[in-house]
């Protein structure tokens, strides 16, 4: 795919959570894209390829479904970037993604992620498990944080309450945005009037290689911290060998 060249990274992965109603945004991505393809055997696995700083880059973009699976879990884990995507008005999607914190938290590196709440009316019925279901099989999406940092069952009052209403609130969206950490970016768009989302996925880009950038630095610094420890250590080993070569000559003559 894209071209490598010294010192620059060539492919980032990027998974993609959501509904139905994504469609519409994955569809104006590959548009604004350089070009992009499908992966030869892997329907869920898309290729985009974009300019950054004169030089090409692949994002692998993988559509893990809504399923709990392990596929999901290692989308999620091994993802430079996260696009989750829902319609605020629809409730089990939104109830599936409420889950996915949990599945973050597991990763070992940060992880770009821009929490999208479509502000679209939905076209049709979603075609996703409904939030009943996950109640009775106990699924993470049934739960949220306690102040003690622990996890609890949400009231089922509460749940009644989202679905009588038919809508997620701008308190619920913030929320789920907060647990998903600092690198989460909220956002309330209407996807079919957004004219740029590829300039979402280009932040990312950037905040995923200056972090690289800020690693590597770190990494070098402390080989050369080291190196220099080594070196001081020689160092004074030699001057102590030195001085005992000295004393042993002194002696010598001494005795002469």
């Amino acid at each position: 795919m894209g071209q490598k060249k010294e010192g620059t990274v060539s492919e980032l992965r990027l998974v993609f959570v959501g509904g139905k109603s994504k469609e519409v945004l994955f569809r104006k991505l590959c548009r604004q894209a350089k070009r992009w393809e499908k992966h030869a055997a892997y329907q869920d696995i898309h290729y985009l390829v974009i300019d950054h700083d004169g030089s090409e880059i692949t994002i692998e973009i993988t559509d893990p479904g809504l399923g709990k699976t392990g596929g999901r879990e290692m989308a999620i884990r091994d993802a430079d970037m996260a696009i989750l995507h829902y319609s605020l008005h629809d409730i089990p999607t939104f109830e599936n993604i409420r889950g996915l914190p949990s599945v973050f938290e597991l990763r070992k590196k940060p992880c770009s992620i821009r929490l999208i709440a479509d502000t679209d009316e939905m076209e049709g019925e979603e075609t996703v498990a409904s939030s009943s279901e996950s109640v009775s099989e106990g699924y993470e999406s049934d739960v949220e944080r306690s102040g003690s940092g622990l996890r609890r069952r949400e009231s089922m009052e509460k749940m009644r309450e989202r679905q009588e209403n038919g809508r997620v609130t701008q308190s619920q969206s913030e929320e789920l945005s907060s647990q998903l950490g600092e690198y989460c970016k909220l956002l309330h768009q209407s996807t079919s009037e957004w004219d740029d989302p590829m300039g979402s996925v280009m932040e990312m880009v950037v905040e995923v290689l200056e972090r690289r950038k800020k690693g590597r630095n770190r990494r070098l610094f402390s080989i050369s911290r080291e190196s220099k420890g080594s070196q001081r250590s020689n160092s004074a080993t030699s001057s102590t060998d030195g001085e005992k070569k000295e004393g042993v000559q002194s002696k010598v003559c001494s005795i002469q």
